[in-house]
């Protein structure tokens, strides 16, 4: 379960309720999980352990952010992070990620690929744009046996379907691993191939799982839109070469009733391996 809000007491009640044991953690109490003091992520381990909830994921902005010092005081944000930041303050948050991953016992970290500023082309080749912060990233990634798990942004280098399914080819030896969002890729207009699907199941570690709904075209829960989610997961299931760790995703306001109806927790929970 992908925590996309805010995560409180009444949050981690709903997840056990709900019998799920793994949240991958973004912000806590409309604060940025990078921005938490040491003091804060001490009580949110000990709440997760009350909860005997598990974190699958740190769902970090790292590489949210655009690849320069900025020249302008620019205060934009993205779920209140910084869009703009200097090469210290990127450092910093890289160095800081790691070592809340390593206190919340999770073996993987999300991130992203640069945004671009809409004047540019995408680049496969995004760790060439930051060279600096990504050989940190991925050093420490080695060093804290943590995996880097890159999501294909809106508005970021990796994002288009070509690049999803030539995974192997573009990006094997970058020392990332694929978080990969279907909705987001049909968010931005990229039409979804269900028989390419299968190519790229064995790279398939964690995929967020969420709709897209055309006449409305926008974000929906999973269930609600026109994805067709059965015959994906059968893909990724019968080509998977290692367990998937499916992340429901609610990217909105939605209501308890919504979260927790007949959307397809089953579907979900025979999929992963």
């Amino acid at each position: 379960f992908r925590n996309s809000g805010l995560m409180n007491l009444s949050s981690l009640k709903f997840l056990k309720l709900n019998r799920i044991d793994f949240v991958e953690v973004r912000t806590i109490n409309n604060k940025n999980i990078l921005d938490l003091s040491r003091v804060e992520i001490v009580e949110l381990k000990k709440l997760l352990q009350k909860y005997q909830i598990k974190v699958s994921a740190i769902s970090s902005p790292l590489f949210k952010w655009y690849p320069r010092d900025p020249q302008i005081n620019d205060a934009k944000s993205s779920f209140g992070f910084p869009e703009y930041l200097d090469t210290n303050s990127k450092i910093h948050y890289i160095k800081n990620a790691f070592d809340i991953a390593k206190s919340l016992k999770t073996k993987s970290m999300r991130i992203f690929s640069l945004l671009m500023d809409g004047n540019t082309q995408e680049r496969s080749d995004f760790w060439e744009l930051e060279p600096k912060t990504f050989e940190l990233a991925i050093n420490l990634s080695s060093e804290y046996k943590i995996k880097l798990l890159v999501e294909n942004g809106f508005s970021t280098n990796f994002r288009k379907w070509s690049q999803i399914i030539n995974w192997d080819n573009l990006y094997s030896k970058s020392g990332l691993d694929p978080l990969f969002d279907f909705a987001n890729a049909r968010y931005i207009g990229e039409q979804l191939n269900i028989s390419e699907i299968h190519s790229i199941s064995p790279f398939v570690g964690h995929l967020h799982v969420k709709d897209y709904q055309e006449s409305s075209q926008k974000i929906v829960p999973f269930g609600a839109g026109d994805i067709d989610w059965s015959s994906i997961l059968t893909q990724i299931s019968n080509g998977a070469t290692q367990k998937v760790m499916l992340s429901l995703e609610f990217d909105g306001n939605y209501g308890k009733k919504i979260i927790s109806g007949k959307s397809g927790w089953k579907v979900i929970a025979s999929i992963r391996k």
